[in-house]
Protein backbone atom coordinates (compact mmCIF):
# COMPACT_ATOMS: atom_id res chain seq x y z
CA UNK A 1 0.00 0.00 0.00
CA UNK A 2 0.92 3.65 0.03
CA UNK A 3 3.86 4.46 -2.19
CA UNK A 4 5.21 0.87 -2.34
CA UNK A 5 4.37 -2.35 -4.16
CA UNK A 6 4.71 -5.74 -2.45
CA UNK A 7 7.15 -8.11 -4.20
CA UNK A 8 6.95 -11.91 -3.93
CA UNK A 9 9.37 -14.51 -5.27
CA UNK A 10 10.29 -18.16 -4.71
CA UNK A 11 13.08 -20.39 -5.93
CA UNK A 12 13.66 -24.09 -5.41
CA UNK A 13 17.00 -25.91 -5.16
CA UNK A 14 16.87 -29.68 -5.78
CA UNK A 15 19.83 -31.95 -5.04
CA UNK A 16 21.59 -33.22 -8.18
CA UNK A 17 19.59 -30.76 -10.31
CA UNK A 18 20.53 -27.39 -8.81
CA UNK A 19 23.30 -28.40 -6.41
CA UNK A 20 25.65 -31.35 -5.92
CA UNK A 21 25.72 -33.39 -2.66
CA UNK A 22 29.36 -32.34 -2.21
CA UNK A 23 28.39 -28.69 -1.74
CA UNK A 24 28.68 -27.62 1.88
CA UNK A 25 25.43 -26.74 3.69
CA UNK A 26 26.81 -23.28 4.46
CA UNK A 27 27.40 -22.64 0.76
CA UNK A 28 23.98 -24.01 -0.10
CA UNK A 29 22.33 -21.72 2.43
CA UNK A 30 24.07 -18.69 1.00
CA UNK A 31 23.23 -19.61 -2.58
CA UNK A 32 19.59 -20.42 -1.82
CA UNK A 33 19.22 -16.97 -0.29
CA UNK A 34 21.14 -15.26 -3.07
CA UNK A 35 19.01 -16.54 -5.95
CA UNK A 36 15.88 -15.19 -4.27
CA UNK A 37 17.48 -11.91 -3.24
CA UNK A 38 18.56 -11.47 -6.84
CA UNK A 39 14.94 -11.57 -8.01
CA UNK A 40 13.98 -8.78 -5.60
CA UNK A 41 17.02 -6.74 -6.59
CA UNK A 42 16.12 -7.11 -10.26
CA UNK A 43 12.92 -5.16 -9.56
CA UNK A 44 14.77 -2.41 -7.70
CA UNK A 45 13.29 -3.73 -4.48
CA UNK A 46 14.19 -4.11 -0.82
CA UNK A 47 14.18 -7.73 0.52
CA UNK A 48 12.09 -8.28 3.65
CA UNK A 49 11.17 -11.78 4.89
CA UNK A 50 12.18 -15.36 4.05
CA UNK A 51 10.04 -18.48 4.51
CA UNK A 52 12.05 -21.71 4.23
CA UNK A 53 10.82 -25.21 3.35
CA UNK A 54 13.24 -28.13 3.61
CA UNK A 55 12.75 -31.76 2.56
CA UNK A 56 15.61 -33.74 4.12
CA UNK A 57 16.63 -37.39 4.35
CA UNK A 58 16.55 -39.07 7.75
CA UNK A 59 20.33 -39.32 7.99
CA UNK A 60 20.81 -35.55 7.65
CA UNK A 61 22.60 -34.28 10.73
CA UNK A 62 21.56 -31.40 12.96
CA UNK A 63 24.95 -29.87 12.20
CA UNK A 64 24.06 -29.86 8.47
CA UNK A 65 20.84 -27.97 9.22
CA UNK A 66 22.62 -25.54 11.53
CA UNK A 67 25.28 -24.80 8.90
CA UNK A 68 22.64 -24.36 6.20
CA UNK A 69 20.80 -21.80 8.31
CA UNK A 70 24.06 -20.07 9.21
CA UNK A 71 24.81 -19.52 5.52
CA UNK A 72 21.23 -18.53 4.78
CA UNK A 73 21.15 -16.11 7.69
CA UNK A 74 24.46 -14.49 6.74
CA UNK A 75 23.31 -13.81 3.17
CA UNK A 76 19.86 -12.64 4.27
CA UNK A 77 21.18 -10.23 6.90
CA UNK A 78 23.73 -8.85 4.45
CA UNK A 79 20.79 -7.47 2.49
CA UNK A 80 18.50 -6.59 5.38
CA UNK A 81 16.16 -9.61 5.19
CA UNK A 82 14.86 -11.79 8.06
CA UNK A 83 13.97 -15.50 8.28
CA UNK A 84 10.47 -15.61 9.80
CA UNK A 85 9.37 -19.23 9.44
CA UNK A 86 8.92 -22.21 7.16
CA UNK A 87 8.41 -25.94 7.09
CA UNK A 88 10.41 -29.16 7.49
CA UNK A 89 9.57 -32.49 5.89
CA UNK A 90 11.13 -35.91 5.24
CA UNK A 91 12.14 -37.30 1.86
CA UNK A 92 13.71 -40.55 0.68
CA UNK A 93 14.84 -38.97 -2.57
CA UNK A 94 16.87 -35.87 -3.40
CA UNK A 95 16.97 -33.20 -0.72
CA UNK A 96 15.02 -30.04 -1.50
CA UNK A 97 15.44 -26.44 -0.38
CA UNK A 98 12.54 -24.15 -1.29
CA UNK A 99 12.63 -20.48 -0.31
CA UNK A 100 9.93 -17.82 -0.49
CA UNK A 101 10.92 -14.17 -0.14
CA UNK A 102 8.88 -11.01 0.22
CA UNK A 103 10.09 -7.54 -0.60
CA UNK A 104 8.90 -4.06 -1.34
CA UNK A 105 9.69 -1.44 -3.96
CA UNK A 106 8.80 2.20 -4.36
CA UNK A 107 6.13 2.45 -7.02
CA UNK A 108 8.17 4.83 -9.15
CA UNK A 109 11.22 2.55 -8.91
CA UNK A 110 9.58 -0.64 -10.19
CA UNK A 111 11.23 -2.01 -13.33
CA UNK A 112 9.61 -4.85 -15.28
CA UNK A 113 10.62 -6.88 -18.31
CA UNK A 114 8.30 -5.08 -20.69
CA UNK A 115 9.68 -1.54 -20.80
CA UNK A 116 12.54 -1.94 -23.30
CA UNK A 117 12.41 0.25 -26.41
CA UNK A 118 14.23 0.30 -29.76
CA UNK A 119 17.55 2.08 -29.34
CA UNK A 120 18.11 1.01 -25.72
CA UNK A 121 21.54 -0.26 -24.73
CA UNK A 122 21.96 -3.63 -23.00
CA UNK A 123 24.00 -3.32 -19.81
CA UNK A 124 25.06 -6.00 -17.32
CA UNK A 125 26.77 -6.03 -13.93
CA UNK A 126 29.82 -8.14 -13.25
CA UNK A 127 31.45 -10.75 -15.48
CA UNK A 128 29.36 -13.40 -17.18
CA UNK A 129 29.85 -17.16 -17.42
CA UNK A 130 31.92 -17.66 -14.27
CA UNK A 131 29.32 -19.91 -12.64
CA UNK A 132 29.28 -22.22 -15.66
CA UNK A 133 33.05 -22.31 -15.47
CA UNK A 134 32.79 -23.24 -11.80
CA UNK A 135 30.50 -26.13 -12.69
CA UNK A 136 33.11 -27.46 -15.11
CA UNK A 137 35.69 -27.33 -12.31
CA UNK A 138 33.41 -29.21 -9.91
CA UNK A 139 32.54 -31.96 -12.36
CA UNK A 140 36.00 -32.21 -13.98
CA UNK A 141 38.45 -31.71 -11.14
CA UNK A 142 41.50 -32.26 -13.34
CA UNK A 143 40.78 -28.86 -14.91
CA UNK A 144 41.20 -27.11 -11.57
CA UNK A 145 44.91 -27.98 -11.42
CA UNK A 146 45.48 -26.20 -14.73
CA UNK A 147 44.25 -22.84 -13.44
CA UNK A 148 45.82 -20.54 -10.89
CA UNK A 149 44.35 -20.91 -7.38
CA UNK A 150 42.92 -17.40 -7.70
CA UNK A 151 41.33 -18.20 -11.04
CA UNK A 152 39.75 -21.40 -9.77
CA UNK A 153 38.44 -19.56 -6.70
CA UNK A 154 36.85 -16.89 -8.91
CA UNK A 155 34.89 -19.48 -10.89
CA UNK A 156 33.89 -21.65 -7.93
CA UNK A 157 32.74 -18.68 -5.87
CA UNK A 158 30.46 -17.54 -8.70
CA UNK A 159 28.84 -20.98 -8.73
CA UNK A 160 28.68 -21.81 -5.02
CA UNK A 161 28.16 -18.41 -3.38
CA UNK A 162 26.96 -15.94 -6.02
CA UNK A 163 26.53 -12.28 -5.10
CA UNK A 164 22.99 -10.94 -5.64
CA UNK A 165 22.99 -7.44 -7.17
CA UNK A 166 20.46 -6.01 -4.75
CA UNK A 167 22.11 -2.63 -4.18
CA UNK A 168 22.94 -2.31 -7.85
CA UNK A 169 19.31 -2.98 -8.75
CA UNK A 170 18.10 -0.37 -6.29
CA UNK A 171 20.58 2.18 -7.62
CA UNK A 172 19.57 1.53 -11.22
CA UNK A 173 15.87 1.77 -10.37
CA UNK A 174 16.38 5.00 -8.42
CA UNK A 175 18.20 6.56 -11.38
CA UNK A 176 15.12 6.21 -13.66
CA UNK A 177 17.57 5.70 -16.52
CA UNK A 178 16.73 2.04 -17.25
CA UNK A 179 13.59 0.91 -19.10
CA UNK A 180 13.57 -2.80 -18.17
CA UNK A 181 15.53 -5.06 -15.85
CA UNK A 182 15.84 -8.67 -14.70
CA UNK A 183 18.48 -10.95 -13.26
CA UNK A 184 20.25 -13.30 -15.65
CA UNK A 185 20.49 -16.40 -13.49
CA UNK A 186 19.43 -18.50 -16.50
CA UNK A 187 22.10 -16.94 -18.71
CA UNK A 188 22.34 -13.79 -20.83
CA UNK A 189 20.79 -15.25 -23.99
CA UNK A 190 17.78 -16.89 -22.33
CA UNK A 191 16.94 -14.08 -19.94
CA UNK A 192 17.50 -11.31 -22.47
CA UNK A 193 15.01 -13.11 -24.70
CA UNK A 194 12.43 -12.71 -21.91
CA UNK A 195 12.86 -8.93 -22.08
CA UNK A 196 12.61 -8.97 -25.87
CA UNK A 197 9.42 -11.03 -25.84
CA UNK A 198 7.77 -8.96 -23.10
CA UNK A 199 8.77 -5.66 -24.72
CA UNK A 200 8.18 -6.61 -28.35
CA UNK A 201 11.72 -5.71 -29.42
CA UNK A 202 14.75 -7.44 -30.90
CA UNK A 203 18.35 -7.26 -29.75
CA UNK A 204 21.86 -7.35 -31.19
CA UNK A 205 24.76 -8.55 -29.04
CA UNK A 206 28.44 -8.19 -29.89
CA UNK A 207 30.11 -11.24 -28.37
CA UNK A 208 33.47 -9.50 -28.00
CA UNK A 209 31.87 -6.87 -25.74
CA UNK A 210 30.52 -9.37 -23.19
CA UNK A 211 32.57 -8.93 -19.98
CA UNK A 212 34.49 -12.13 -19.23
CA UNK A 213 36.96 -12.87 -16.45
CA UNK A 214 40.55 -13.84 -17.14
CA UNK A 215 39.86 -17.09 -15.25
CA UNK A 216 37.02 -18.03 -17.59
CA UNK A 217 39.07 -17.16 -20.66
CA UNK A 218 41.92 -19.34 -19.33
CA UNK A 219 39.49 -22.24 -18.76
CA UNK A 220 38.09 -21.88 -22.26
CA UNK A 221 41.60 -22.33 -23.70
CA UNK A 222 42.08 -25.75 -22.03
Amino acid sequence: GGDHYLLLTCDIQVENTHFLPSVSPHQLGRKAAAVNLSDIGAKGGEPLHFLVSLALRAETSVRWVDEFYRGLGEEASRHGADIIGGNLSHTQGPQVVDLFLTGKVKKDWLLLRKGARPGDKVLVTGQLGNAKGGLFLLTQESLREKLTPEGAETLLTALLTPTPRVREGQTIAASHMATAMLDISDGLAQDLLHICEASGVGVRIWAEKIPLSLALEALAQL
